[in-house]
């Protein structure tokens, strides 16, 4: 993932696409719909390969790309996200590759969640 500093990208007065789960996507602001969209969340930046709105499901994944792509060498929690919020389902300190195997493995078995870098 092609990743921007939050407040440069912001600074260029993209057009906003959409808010999902809160992250923001935008319209790139040089290239327009030439490349993807990119999505905004907790003061980090990068590049999707979405063209279209995202759906539910890609808006997690690329909250997920997103969040362990820009702190790789950071601990996280995975949230299962329902309609009622989200819940941690794990005491957190998962490394990169742990959460993304939780997230994986709770998608197997038909529940939502997303990646939370531990503060």
């Amino acid at each position: 993932m092609k990743r921007y500093i939050h407040d440069k990208f912001l600074d260029h007065n993209p057009t906003h696409l959409a808010t999902i789960l809160g992250a923001d996507f935008y319209e790139h602001p040089i290239f327009g719909g030439d490349v993807g969209a990119v999505i905004v969340k907790d003061g980090r930046a990068g590049q999707t390969d979405l063209y279209d709105m995202p759906d539910h499901s890609e808006a997690i994944y690329w909250i997920n790309e997103l969040a362990v792509s820009t702190m790789p060498e950071t601990r996280y929690q995975v949230v299962e996200i329902s309609s009622n919020g989200g819940r941690v389902v794990n005491d957190g300190g998962l490394d990169r590759q742990g959460a993304i195997d939780a997230v994986r493995e709770l998608e197997n078995h038909g529940i939502d969640a997303m990646i939370e870098v531990e503060l």
